[in-house]
């Protein structure tokens, strides 16, 4: 995972990554053929591309935004990487990685959504699927999955801390700076 790939190369990927959609351009419904289809792909070690709902990760990830998930496992997470997981009632969520505790034994994640103020319900390692290394909304394609996408996750995180006024314009503020120079280079 040191470089990046061209956007070629993950062009190429995307273009054989299938997105889980019930005909057309609607999203399939969360319904436990979701829940089995994502945990299959991905346990399968694959990567699994869906469109985003909610506006807890807004702006970084707005509501219909296309997400690429990696498999991970919750030991292999780092501080500001953008979690996908399974909550115990079943729902999917992805949220950001706050911070983790404890060893492998007994690790416990904690998460939260950019544009929320409160922490998500401790998250277990059997509820991990993967992390989030590409989005694609507005026309174009955000690679987050090498070392500059981590620098803007770790930024991201600090950014989101307290989720005061000040912390939530200069996270609105960063992520269309960041949208715009992904903009200029593709």
């Amino acid at each position: 995972m040191g470089s990046i790939p061209g956007s070629n190369a993950i062009d190429q990927v995307l273009n054989h990554v299938p997105a889980l959609t019930s005909g057309g351009d609607r999203p399939m419904k969360r319904t436990s053929l979701f829940d089995g289809l994502a945990a299959d792909i991905l346990g399968q070690g694959s990567y699994l591309r869906f469109r985003a709902h909610g506006n807890s990760m807004a702006p970084f990830i707005r509501n219909g935004d296309i997400v690429l998930v990696e498999p991970k496992k919750a030991s292999e997470l780092r501080m500001g990487d953008i979690v996908f997981y399974r909550r115990a009632g079943g729902r999917h969520v992805t949220h950001r990685l706050v911070s983790k505790s404890g060893n492998d034994g007994s690790l416990v994640l904690t998460t939260r959504g950019d544009n929320l103020r409160h922490l998500d319900a401790p998250v277990f390692p059997e509820q991990v699927l993967g992390r989030i290394i590409r989005i694609e909304g507005q026309g174009r394609g955000l690679w987050i999955g090498g070392i500059a996408g981590w620098a803007l996750n770790r930024l991201l995180l600090y950014a989101s801390s307290g989720g005061g006024y000040t912390q939530g314009a200069f996270r609105r503020g960063l992520t269309k700076l960041w949208w715009l120079v992904v903009r200029r280079r593709r």
